[in-house]
């Protein structure tokens, strides 16, 4: 029988109704190094290296324990057997009452798994997965990081003509369907191949970069801003009256006149100015090309009226 039980891979206990060793095989000895001598005898309470929960004294009772106790079956109990070395063995513990032949109770067939390599490759696959994750995270990011790129002027950081029709799409039906305000403007830098042609291109990005930034200081977070082409910029004002757009367009013209050329590092320019065009939404487009074609066209009577103003786009004006 000892023989057999030796044969056995899993660690085997027999012990008696006093939790006395009667029989311990080859794995279970194998178990922890203090183990491989005679056991036979030993309470095993006496196992120090077998005590579950440490040493605290509200543990709950070990399996065994509790096999011995109520006569019923106890399975799959997770038990860390600390080592010497520092390391852990992990084993799944099963208890089964032993009877006689009567139905007394004789003592319990104790059995320890060891799990410890797999529990030692589900730590791994939780790194794996674990960094998986992160590198996840990382691509994410960086594909928005991309997807942000993609979608800006290099120059001004403003939105792009393809990214700014996608947004806007976000919020001109929804206004559309609710019969609600939203105005667009076109801007225009006035001259703006004069910078260009006096002072040379480097100066002239600085120009848009100027106009650029003064136009995003002077909108909400809800607003769009686009740098439509060349010098040209387009804006979408959400919940927002042609009096309100004009409004907002004339401050930011007065903004550009009085600061922007100062803003221009290391050389000294000509005064900076801008024309608007503003259409609203109320004026019956129903598309957003059509909105932005009636604010171009307000903004191509404000260059045909002298430049550095405000034109509002009257339908009945056509």
């Amino acid at each position: 029988m000892r023989k057999a039980f030796d044969a056995l891979t899993d660690g085997l206990l027999i012990l008696d109704r006093q939790g006395r060793i009667v029989l311990a095989n080859r794995a279970f000895r194998n178990l922890h190094p203090t183990a491989d001598r005679e056991l036979n005898g030993l309470l095993i309470s006496e196992l120090r290296w077998l005590r579950t929960n440490g040493e605290k004294s509200d543990a709950a009772p070990a399996p065994w324990t509790r096999a011995l106790r109520d006569a019923n079956a106890v399975t799959g109990e997770a038990l860390s057997i600390a080592q010497p070395d520092g390391g852990q063995t992990e084993t799944i513990v099963n208890c089964s009452p032993i009877a006689d032949a009567q139905g007394r109770m004789r003592g319990c067939l104790v059995t320890f798994d060891d799990v410890t390599e797999i529990h030692r490759e589900n730590e791994e696959m939780g790194r794996m997965l674990a960094e998986l994750d992160r590198t996840r995270a990382q691509i994410e990011r960086q594909n928005d990081k991309l997807r942000h790129l993609a979608g800006r002027d290099s120059l001004t950081g403003c939105l792009n003509r393809r990214a700014f029709f996608e947004a806007v799409a976000d919020v001109f039906e929804p206004a559309l369907r609710a019969n609600a305000n939203l105005c667009c403007i076109m801007v225009d830098i006035d001259h703006f191949k004069g910078f260009n042609d006096l002072y040379g291109h480097a100066v002239g990005d600085q120009v848009i970069q100027v106009v650029a930034r003064t136009l995003a200081s002077n909108l909400r977070i809800t607003d769009i801003l686009c740098r439509y082409g060349g010098e040209e910029f387009c804006v979408i004002l959400p919940d927002t009256t042609p009096e309100e757009g004009c409004a907002i367009a004339e401050r930011m013209r007065a903004s550009i006149e009085l600061h922007g050329s100062a803003a221009i590092r290391n050389i000294d320019v000509s005064a900076i100015t801008v024309s608007f065009g503003v259409a609203d939404l109320a004026d019956g487009a129903t598309r957003i090309e059509e909105l932005v074609n009636e604010a171009d066209n307000a903004l191509y009577r404000a260059k045909e009226s002298g430049r550095n103003r405000v034109t509002l786009w009257k339908r009945q004006e056509d």
